[in-house]
């Protein structure tokens, strides 16, 4: 892929060189005989004159032979001129190569080496033939997947950047998924002018997390601490009653962050893919550290929390269809004490 810049940039350069050569040799100012009448080409066509130039301009950057020879001393001097710049540039062009595939060489290897102990420590602790096979097709998988995404761990130079610069970069890699979830797209409609808070939530709550097919991301009975978002993939969420598909764009056990939660299905990947997760303490310290965000919080909690208590027989980590809690007054008051919980409506406790 990055040969194609460079091959494009390349031709374009000969372009332009062939046509300083071309203009050079049509100019004959001082009288001299130039390139064009020496050798006839100048009552041929255009296609024939103008591929002899660019054929030309190609000899000198070493690809190639001519018998076309400068025929004065600004032709010559023109001719030197090229020269000397096409040693500059193909040496500094074959460094920048020589260099990325030393680099290439030296990430495969390192690729290879980690395949080959991951083999060694699989056959070392007897693992199963399945295991064995699900476990590497999925290091496979990653390892094409790192070449294919860059996350920004990958680049050490965006420590550089500040601190509210960084949030807002992140904020805009979750903004889908953030406009996707309920209580999101009603703070954005009610605190538009407060967005830092969003910021910051995507920087230390939200992670990326890869998953194999078949993973087990939750099962029953399990304590929730994060609620998650479906980018890439399909999933499977189980109960005992029923088996739902779960595509891209939902939103799951959103109630981990209004309440003490436990799941009450068991969610399966069905291929590899990707999910947002929202660490739920993160989330509330995040909203908590707002007065705005925290009044509007505990308003939203109250009427979710109320809505799913009402399907206290029918529980579900993806409940099929939303709460219905109304859109919040901007002018709520935010003198809720410090000392409640962000997510102070334990009613769903009862619930459970």
């Amino acid at each position: 892929m990055a040969s194609r810049p460079i091959g494009g940039k390349i031709l374009v350069l000969c372009h332009i060189i062939a046509c300083l050569w071309y203009a050079i040799g049509n100019m004959n100012k001082y009288g001299d005989q130039t390139w064009l009448e020496f050798y006839s080409i100048k009552s041929r066509s255009f296609g024939y004159r103008y591929s002899t130039a660019l054929y030309w301009t190609l000899a000198q950057l070493g690809v190639g032979v001519t018998s076309i020879e400068p025929q004065n001393e600004v032709e010559r001097f023109f001719a030197i001129f090229v020269l000397f710049s096409a040693l500059i540039i193909f040496s500094a062009l074959v460094s920048t190569i020589t260099n990325s595939m030393q680099q290439i060489q030296s990430m495969c290897a390192s690729e290879t080496r980690q395949l080959w102990l991951v083999r060694r420590f699989l056959q070392d602790n007897l693992t199963s033939q399945d295991l064995t096979v699900r476990v590497r097709k999925y290091l496979l998988h990653a390892i094409q997947k790192k070449k294919v995404r860059i996350g920004p761990d990958d680049i050490p130079i965006f420590k550089l950047l500040s601190e509210p610069l960084f949030a807002e970069l992140q904020y805009q890699r979750y903004e889908l998924a953030i406009q996707e979830q309920p209580f999101f797209a009603k703070v954005m409609h009610v605190a538009q002018n407060h967005m830092t808070v969003l910021h910051k939530i995507c920087v230390k709550a939200i992670t990326v997390c890869w998953t194999a097919t078949g993973d087990v991301l939750f099962s029953a009975g399990h304590v929730a601490t994060s609620c998650y978002y479906l980018n890439l993939g399909h999933l499977v969420y189980k109960q005992v009653d029923c088996n739902q598909a779960i595509d891209v764009g939902v939103w799951i056990s959103e109630a981990v962050l209004w309440t003490d939660w436990s799941h009450v299905g068991e969610l399966l990947t069905q291929e590899e893919g990707q999910l947002f997760a929202l660490e739920a303490a993160g989330f509330s310290m995040m909203v908590s550290s707002h007065s705005k965000y925290f009044e509007i919080a505990r308003h939203y909690a109250r009427n979710f929390v109320t809505e799913l208590n009402k399907a206290v027989t029918n529980l579900s980590d993806i409940p099929k269809q939303q709460p219905r809690t109304p859109w919040i007054d901007s002018t709520f008051s935010s003198q809720a004490s410090s000392s409640e919980a962000c997510c102070a409506c334990l009613g769903w406790r009862k619930a459970r």
